[in-house]
C-alpha cells in the first residue's frame, strides 16, 4: 500500500533509468505506467539529451527489468500495461498515440521477444478504434509498423478504409474510392464486420439509406471488375449480412428501406415499360394483318 502510494504520483525529473523502473513497477501494482511521458515531456535544455536518446536510455532500462527474473514472469503483463497506456485515443478529441508512444512501439518491436506478438496485438486495437483521428505522423507510423509486422496487413488495410470514410462524401468519385479500400481490406483478410464499421459511421451522416446503397453498388462492381458476377454478388451478400447482424441495426433498416423503394418503383418503371411495349406488339401485328389482307387479287388489271 505504502508502494502505490508513493507510485499514485507523477514523478518529476526523472532519468531515463528511473522512469523505466518506475513504469515496471506501476504497471507491476495495477497502475497507469506515467513515467514515460514525464520523460518525453521533460523541457529540451541545451546540451541535454534530445528525446531519441532519452528513449534509448528507457528502453534498454526497460528490457532489462523484463529480463530479470523477479519480473521476467509478468513481462507480457508489464508490456500490456504500457502500451495500454500509449496506445489510446481521446474519446472527445480523437487524437491517438504521441511521439513517445509511437517510438516506444517501434523500439520494443526492434528487441525481438515474446512481447512481440503483445505489441502486435495492440496496435491492431488501436487500428480498430473508429474514433482515431490519424495525423501524417501517425500514417508514416503505421507504415513502419507494417514492415515488421507483416500479420498487420489487414488491419492496416481496414484502418485506410476508415480513413477513406472520414474523407468520403457521397459523389462518384468517393463512392468508387471508399468502395475501392472496402475491396482491398476484405482481399487483405478483413471480415465483413470490420468493415460495417467505418461503414456505418460513413453512412449514418446524412442519406444513410442512398449512402449504402450506393457504395455497395459501387462494392459490387468494383468486385466484378477483378473476380467476376458471381464473386462480386457473394461479396455484396456478405457486407450485407454484416450490417444486418451489427449492433445499430438502424443503418441496415435504413439501407433496406431505401433499396425496396428504389427495386420498387425500377419494377414499376419496368411494368410500364413491358405494356407500351406490349400495345407496340399489338400495333405491329394489326399492321402485318392489313397488309395481308391487301392481296394483289384486290386491284384492278391493267389492260
Amino acid at each position: 500500500m505504502l508502494l502505490e502510494r508513493v507510485l499514485e504520483g507523477r514523478p518529476h525529473g526523472v532519468r531515463p533509468e528511473t522512469a523505466a523502473r518506475w513504469d515496471v513497477l506501476c504497471a507491476l501494482t495495477g497502475l497507469p505506467p506515467l513515467a514515460l511521458f514525464t520523460l518525453a515531456e521533460a523541457p529540451e535544455r541545451p546540451g541535454s539529451a534530445g528525446l531519441p536518446t532519452r528513449l534509448d536510455g528507457y528502453i534498454s532500462t526497460l528490457c532489462s527489468e523484463l529480463d530479470c527474473h523477479p519480473v521476467r514472469t509478468h513481462a507480457t503483463l508489464v508490456v500490456q500495461m504500457l502500451l495500454e497506456g500509449v496506445l489510446n485515443v481521446d474519446p472527445e478529441t480523437g487524437e491517438g498515440p504521441d511521439r513517445a508512444g509511437r517510438e516506444l512501439t517501434v523500439r520494443l518491436l526492434e528487441r525481438h521477444g515474446p512481447h512481440v506478438q503483445v505489441v502486435a496485438d495492440a496496435v491492431r486495437r488501436l487500428t480498430e478504434e473508429p474514433r482515431w483521428h490519424e495525423t501524417e505522423h501517425d500514417e508514416r507510423w503505421l507504415q513502419r509498423i507494417a514492415g515488421q509486422l507483416p500479420q498487420l496487413g489487414a488491419a492496416l488495410a481496414l484502418r485506410a478504409v476508415h480513413r477513406a470514410a472520414r474523407a468520403a462524401g457521397d459523389g462518384p468519385q468517393d463512392l468508387d474510392e471508399l468502395a475501392s479500400h472496402l475491396y482491398a481490406a476484405r482481399r487483405a483478410g478483413a471480415d465483413g464486420d470490420s468493415l460495417c464499421v467505418p461503414l456505418r459511421s460513413w453512412a449514418a451522416r446524412e442519406r444513410t439509406g442512398h449512402r449504402v446503397l450506393s457504395v455497395l453498388t459501387a462494392y459490387r462492381r468494383t468486385w466484378e471488375a477483378y473476380t467476376g458476377a458471381d464473386r462480386a454478388r457473394q461479396e455484396r451478400l456478405d457486407l450485407e449480412l454484416a450490417l444486418a447482424r451489427g449492433r445499430d441495426p438502424g443503418v441496415w433498416q435504413q439501407y433496406r428501406d431505401h433499396a425496396i423503394r428504389q427495386l420498387t418503383a425500377e419494377r414499376t418503371g419496368f411494368e410500364q415499360g413491358i405494356r407500351e411495349l406490349r400495345h407496340k406488339q399489338q400495333m405491329a401485328e394489326q399492321e402485318i394483318a392489313r397488309l395481308r389482307s391487301l392481296g394483289a387479287g384486290s386491284f384492278p388489271a391493267r389492260s
